[in-house]
């Protein structure tokens, strides 16, 4: 039986600490000096270290030993070999992770993402099982401590990786293969559940699969080497699945929404390949703060499942968890409709541009009246183009000029300050970034901002590169009335329904465009709008007395 984590791990509290403190000043792995410990002890008399070392039969891991483990340390251990057994070695190479948190996890998957993807793939006695990436072993070792009489296969590139993958598999007296190589080098096929927890927005350049890439080009010709390498993982993980089979990938928000991946994510949703989408919590990963996701990948689907467990965790000192009621509330999410789980048709996710993002389909939707989309009310909408820190900074004047730049910074309620910074000259690749008079402006991310710009004669206002710049057609809108709107409740709420992003909320162009806005009578409008700016005179003026008061705060005891 492989052991499980909480297998004497009471017994082998003392050697969890022993151990690496003996080696503290070898500076080697001990899992390594842990597992030739353990093999020579498993012989039930005493060996020396050469007859240990040729108990090893992968020429790697022996390599590994015999580079680590001298006579020297092997004497200094002898000790332990008369105190502790064989089980004890293999619990803690099996287990030192789980209470060394610190000790190279960029190669580990969090153990609560490992147990939710186990009780996701539902594995039985039949099955076959890969791990695509499988670091050091942990989905592997967790899957076969629950589900020993099954093969599991895991491939790994990172060499150190793949070698305690492969001790942790020899202790675990399970069926486990580990082959050290890259993921694209599998020949195995027909695996009925994978795991993988592939490299994080890998380009594709150094994705070492280029020859699958221009495979997969000539079943979805518009992916590029643009495309996010989660995609072309995800399709290696389908191409390996039997007919019935299920995958499972850890995958970053941003591939499940940005304009890029577009192509890749279409076919994938009209092949039916993909089966549910879970939005996880940020920081369960000890290394990255990279938003993330699970998608589960199955053949033959006709709707998709989304399920948002972003709020569904335990937040600890460094990193949220997934608690085992979390897990169990995610995985009854997969076949029950909620407040944070929906099944999407095909129609629902075309009318959404392919986007997989759950959030995009599980916020109560914002209802517009008489609404008409802003497209349709612009003569123009042009993106700013932007600058460089170090480019600004040379740019800037400290006297005035009839140039001034306008940031997101100097935007605060839909006033803009008066105070701009100037600008020596007008670069060439800024001319589209003009502010035209009466203009409005909004900022691409949120939190949005948005006024109207008011241009005097003989002055020109730059825009910086995060701002949309709307020309709007004055017979259709009023520019006051429309910044009014996006100012209330109800315009953030359909702002924030445009936008994709889990951490940094983005507003495309194209989702700019068909951002909807009430239309009424312009003399309707026009009466809002004086409303409008009546209300922002009266915060001016209540500003201004805010700052005389505070001034007044200041001088009390000067005065007195």
């Amino acid at each position: 039986m492989p052991y499980s984590k909480t297998d004497k791990l009471n017994e082998t509290k003392s050697l969890m600490t022993l151990l690496p403190e003996k080696l503290k000043i070898f500076n080697v792995d001990p899992i390594t000096v842990a597992f030739v410990l353990a093999l020579s002890v498993k012989q039930g008399k005493v060996l020396t270290l050469k007859q240990t070392l040729n108990l090893i039969k992968d020429p790697g891991l022996k390599y590994r030993a015999e580079s680590m483990v001298t006579e020297e340390i092997y004497k200094q251990l002898q000790e332990l070999l008369k105190t502790y057994s064989y089980e004890d070695f293999a619990n803690f190479i099996y287990n030192y992770n789980a209470v060394n948190d610190s000790f190279r996890q960029n190669d580990t998957t969090p153990e609560s993402i490992v147990k939710l993807a186990i009780k996701l793939l539902e594995i039985i006695k039949s099955d076959k099982v890969g791990d695509f990436g499988c670091g050091r072993g942990s989905f592997l070792m967790s899957a076969s401590a629950q589900e020993p009489c099954v093969h599991y296969y895991g491939c790994e590139i990172n060499t150190n990786a793949a070698e305690i993958a492969k001790m942790r598999a020899l202790v675990s007296n399970a069926d486990i293969e580990i082959q050290q190589g890259n993921i694209f080098d599998i020949r195995q096929k027909d695996f009925t559940k994978i795991f993988s927890n592939y490299p994080f927005a890998l380009p594709l350049r150094y994705l070492g699969g280029l020859e699958y890439v221009k495979e997969l080009q000539l079943r979805c010709p518009k992916v590029s080497t643009a495309t996010s390498s989660d995609w072309v993982f995800n399709s290696f993980i389908c191409d390996h699945l039997s007919p019935t089979g299920k995958g499972i990938g850890v995958m970053t928000n941003g591939s499940t929404f940005n304009t890029i991946d577009t192509p890749i994510r279409k076919y994938f949703i009209e092949q039916g390949l993909i089966e549910a989408v879970i939005a996880l919590p940020n920081r369960l990963f000890f290394t990255t703060t990279i938003p993330t996701c699970l998608i589960i990948l199955s053949k033959g689907n006709k709707t998709i499942r989304m399920v948002d467990a972003s709020q569904m965790y335990r937040q600890e000192r460094r990193q949220n968890v997934l608690m085992d009621e979390h897990i169990q509330q995610i995985v009854e999410s997969c076949s029950t409709d909620s407040a944070h789980s929906k099944q999407v048709s095909l129609e629902e996710l075309q009318a959404q541009n392919y986007v997989l993002f759950p959030g995009k389909y599980l916020e109560q939707k914002a209802v517009v009246e008489n609404a008409v989309v802003l497209g349709s009310l612009a003569t123009s909408i042009t993106r700013a183009a932007a600058l460089r820190a170090d480019e600004l900074d040379a740019l800037i004047s400290d006297n005035p000029t009839s140039i001034q730049y306008l940031s997101s910074s100097d935007i605060s309620h839909g006033v803009i300050s008066k105070d701009l910074p100037y600008l020596k000259e007008l670069p060439e690749r800024c001319q589209s970034a003009v502010i035209k008079d009466n203009s409005l402006i909004l900022t691409k991310n949120a939190p949005y901002k948005s006024a109207v710009v008011r241009v005097k004669e003989g002055q020109t206002i730059v825009a910086s590169g995060n701002m949309y710049i709307l020309a709007l057609d004055a017979t259709k809108v009023n520019g006051y009335y429309v910044q009014a709107f996006l100012e209330s409740v109800l315009g953030q709420k359909v702002l924030a329904q445009a936008s994709v992003g889990a951490v940094i909320s983005l507003l495309s162009l194209k989702a700019l465009k068909e951002l909807p806005i009430p239309v009424c009578p312009i003399k309707e409008q026009e009466k809002i709008a004086h409303r409008y700016l009546c209300a922002q005179d009266e915060v001016a003026i209540l500003k201004l007395q805010l700052a005389k008061a505070e001034k007044r705060v200041q001088n009390v005891w000067e005065e007195a």
